[in-house]
């Protein structure tokens, strides 16, 4: 019992030392609102950049319409009763508007991937709908239901249009990108979309606690974190990005453009939907996956082997996906594929890194899922000091300071050496800290 108490205290001492408590990390989660409601809300919908006079176009997104949403909802749950909540409330339902009325297809139900103002009236800009868009279309809409926005028959209907359009009963898993009239499914099988899926699925079972979307979110990550990795040598028990449409490896796609992703001019944001499917290992992913492996544990404490996994997912990220040098998490890492002499030949070195930029979201995915961990592994100095290693290296790089005050705004695109990339403010990836913030309070 003395054992018992003393752990606890030390437990309790640790917490206490650290740095970023709940009270910075609910200010810094205020001053991120704040600036959102400020400066992103437009006559429809949301900017997609803030500063940069060569991105003001008419084009608008699912992604950051809903990652849009999200924020504001989460934000109105954070700051319940407080005059935020209203601002909040209010903002994210001017997102659900542009939502409903410009991204939702009328004709053929399911929503585009990316509009554009064409003589005054938004057109879709691709014929193609993803099932990552629609993942995030369900995480908005079990935020604005859990803050009270919106009834859980939102959420209902769009789990209906996934498991009646992407939902693949053969597969028992989710297709990735389909032609806007339904018709044409594509062979490509990623694991991106499927993620966002499971972190969609857990918010919509914390706003509903119904218990489907809680056990297919455990299947999804069950299929991508236990069973996939395990199947293959070159896996390395860590999550690939890209599958052929048998849920088999595929090694080899956008191999063929590293190009694009190497060197310090290399920017992503350019590559359209290929961006979302870059070659290589991305610690940011397993970083993320990492995180809600660990809030699925905390729903489902029986099943050991989430807790198991994030452990060693966070310190892949923390060790082989950190440079130790310059500080942040490494874009992508190239696989193990010395089993297959051919594969070996071509790659000429095991584990070398791919893409070396640093970027805002890997890094508040590893801040999150550490401060998860803390959580479960009271007493351990090592990932504390570990978090707070983290927190230092966002507020020396990334999150921008003026007259010493933090602002709110987080840069999106650093060099190796952690220079600053990127012209504006991605209001898109600035939903990964604020949900970071909000996954710790």
């Amino acid at each position: 019992v003395s054992v018992l108490y003393c752990n606890i205290f030390r437990a309790l001492v640790l917490f206490c030392e650290m740095k970023h408590d709940e009270a910075f990390k609910k200010a810094h989660l205020k001053s991120m609102l704040e600036w959102r409601i400020k400066n992103t809300i437009d006559t429809d919908g949301y900017l997609e950049i803030v500063g940069d006079p060569d991105h003001q176009g008419d084009s608008k997104t699912i992604v950051n319409t809903c990652r849009g949403i999200y924020s504001l909802a989460v934000g109105a749950v954070a700051f319940k009763g407080e005059d935020l909540e209203k601002k909040c409330a209010d903002g994210a339902k001017h997102g659900l508007d542009f939502l409903n009325n410009h991204l939702h297809d009328k004709t053929n139900g399911g929503y585009y991937w990316e509009v554009v103002k064409k003589d005054g009236a938004f057109v879709p800009k691709e014929d193609m709908k993803m099932v990552y868009g629609h993942a995030f279309v369900l995480l908005a809409k079990s935020a604005t239901t859990l803050a009270g926005i919106t009834p859980p028959s939102d959420i209902e209907e769009i789990w209906n249009l996934l498991e009646d359009k992407f939902w693949r009963p053969s597969e028992q898993m989710y297709a990735d990108l389909i032609s806007c009239d339904w018709a044409t499914v594509d062979d490509y099988r990623g694991q991106n979309g499927c993620m966002h899926l499971c972190e969609a699925l857990i918010l919509a079972f914390k706003a509903t606690r119904i218990d489907k979307y809680l056990n297919r979110a455990l299947h999804i990550a069950t299929i991508l974190c236990k069973k996939l990795p395990s199947s293959t040598a070159g896996a390395n028990e860590l999550v690939w990005e890209h599958y052929h449409n048998d849920w088999s490896h595929d090694w080899e796609y956008n191999r063929a453009d590293l190009d694009k992703w190497t060197g310090e001019g290399a920017d992503p944001t350019t590559m359209g939907i290929r961006e979302y499917r870059p070659w290589g290992f991305l610690p940011g992913h397993i970083a993320e996956w990492g995180k809600l492996l660990l809030l699925l544990f905390n729903l489902l404490p029986s099943e050991g082997w989430l807790l198991q996994t994030a452990e060693r997912y966070i310190d892949y990220t923390l060790t082989t996906g950190w440079d130790d040098a310059h500080g942040g998490v490494y874009y992508s890492i190239a696989p193990d594929l010395t089993h297959d002499a051919a594969q070996s030949e071509k790659l000429n070195a095991k584990g070398q890194v791919v893409n070396d930029g640093k970027f805002m979201w890997p890094v508040s995915e590893i801040l999150a899922a550490t401060f998860l961990l803390i959580t479960h592994k009271k007493g351990d100095e090592r990932i504390t000091q570990q978090h707070e290693k983290v927190w230092a290296y966002c507020e020396d790089h990334l999150m921008e300071r003026i007259d010493n005050d933090l602002t709110g705004v987080w840069w999106s695109r650093l060099s190796k050496e952690n220079k600053r990339l990127c012209v504006g403010v991605n209001v898109r990836d600035m939903y990964h800290p604020l949900a970071a913030c909000f996954d710790m309070l």
